[in-house]
């Protein structure tokens, strides 16, 4: 929830600071990775990784059913906070006055042994200040714009700050260019594989197991590419009456989607066969999905946004 807070607060500088970034009349963090000056100045990769801090947090501030948390993997922990950690040290490449240089991201800062249990009192009580903090902000913000209006001082100062900063911005960018990449910190198959399971996980598929559920067994493959006829779907989503609903390919769309439409295609028709059953079949790529189904009189792709828990019904 932290690294959802920071998040927040960095978009927010950024949209009041940075001309280029023009501010939607919707204010949470989804909107403002969705904007069209947000897609036009940070590139894919760095939005991908971006929306794993927000649906993190997001799973993080809703307490699970009875006493239970949903809780957070370490390794999701640490991949939120690797992912601020490059967006706030790019910010601050572009607009600190002091240049940093390129910093290392330390694990070996990162308090170790045991940590104390948190249930779902305290994460309420976390979620109240967030959402507490949250509007505190938004009405701080609403009133600076009310100001900015009435007040021609108050105006001209921040345009001089956002003309001081894109003028650094610039130069900043050119010193940027000429320096070598820095180490990859998370790569984005790291990130887009992280991006299908919290996907999965916000509409409700949140406790997937094997075989059943990851890397389900079907025969009926193309034995020119595998002998056996056997393959294995990445993910399989079941209906109520334990029909399979849907599958999602997912390794071979990480690397080419047309592989992955394909692989897709021939697993879905491939549980057709043994259960009767039409299927969704969906490819993930980072922020969009594309789904088809295995009937010839439907369409063939749709772009979708997750596949949302009322399929099920």
């Amino acid at each position: 929830m932290l690294c959802r807070s920071t998040l927040e607060m960095s978009l927010f500088w950024l949209y009041e600071n940075d001309s280029d970034f023009e501010m939607p009349f919707d204010k949470s963090i989804n909107s403002l990775l969705h904007t069209d000056s947000f897609r036009e100045n940070i590139r894919s990769s760095v939005r991908e990784e971006l929306n794993t801090v927000r649906l993190l947090g997001n799973i993080a501030s809703h307490a699970g059913k009875g006493n239970n948390v949903k809780t957070i993997k370490d390794t999701e922990a640490l991949h939120a906070l690797k992912c601020m950690y490059n967006f706030l040290h790019w910010i601050a490449k572009l607009y600190a006055k002091r240049f940093p240089g390129e910093a290392q991201f330390d694990e070996n800062l990162i308090p170790r042994g045991l940590v104390d249990d948190i249930n779902v009192k305290k994460v309420k009580e976390l979620n109240q200040s967030y959402q507490e903090a949250q509007q505190l902000a938004d009405e701080a913000y609403k009133e600076k714009q009310k100001a900015l209006l009435q007040n021609e001082v108050l105006r001209k100062q921040l345009e001089e700050v956002q003309s001081l900063l894109a003028n650094r911005k610039e130069e900043r960018e050119q010193v940027i260019g000429a320096l070598p990449a820095p180490p990859v910190l998370i790569t984005e198959l790291e990130t887009r594989r992280l991006l299908i399971d919290l996907y999965l996980r916000e509409a409700g598929w949140d406790n997937l197991q094997k075989p059943r559920d990851l890397e389900f067994e079907v025969s009926g493959m193309p034995l020119s590419t595998n002998p056996s006829g056997k393959g294995y779907i990445d993910y399989v989503l079941w209906n109520d009456d334990a029909k399979p609903l849907a599958i999602v390919e997912a390794k071979s769309t990480l690397h080419d989607v047309h592989k992955g439409q394909h692989q897709g295609t021939l697993y879905a028709d491939c549980l057709e066969k043994s259960t009767g059953q039409r299927l969704l079949f969906f490819t993930p790529m980072g922020m969009k999905r594309i789904y088809g189904m295995t009937s010839s009189t439907r369409p063939d792709r749709f772009m979708v946004s997750t596949a949302n828990r009322s399929y099920r019904r």
